[in-house]
């Protein structure tokens, strides 16, 4: 007996899409917590790509940042979602005074290791001889 055309077409269809669901893994959270301690507004920042980033959030002195990232610890690789749920991965992130936070950045240290997710990033940033220090 023979599967109509359109019988087959759905079939390939469906295993298609069944190969991508079961090959996407899940991902852990990974929380960034950055206390601000010094007398400015911080901005952190998140960089995608050689040349796009995108703002985790700001805070007053006092205040603090909380972003919400994901892993992936069977690669390590480190992500933000966009508003599509579209999985970014992080090269770096950093922290520094708002309007000039790359002249005065202090990096944020995203460990990733293979085999497990992601450690949660829990930093107080001070301000040091005109740039901010996270630690």
């Amino acid at each position: 007996m023979q599967l109509p055309r359109k019988s087959g077409f759905a079939l390939v269809l469906i295993s298609l899409m069944a190969g991508s669901a079961v090959a996407e893994t899940p991902l852990y959270p990974t929380l960034v917590e950055v206390r601000n301690r010094s007398a400015r507004t911080i901005t952190c920042v998140a960089q995608v790509a050689h040349w796009f980033s995108t703002e985790l959030g700001s805070a007053a002195p006092d205040g603090q940042v909380r972003a919400d990232l994901r892993s992936d610890p069977v690669t390590g690789t480190v992500f933000i979602l966009n508003d599509s749920g579209d999985r970014l991965p992080v090269e770096a992130a950093w922290c520094g005074f708002a309007g000039a936070a790359w002249e005065t950045r202090s990096p944020l240290a995203l460990e990733r290791r293979r085999g497990e997710p992601a450690a949660d990033i829990k930093v107080s940033c001070d301000a040091d001889d005109g740039r901010l220090r996270c630690h």
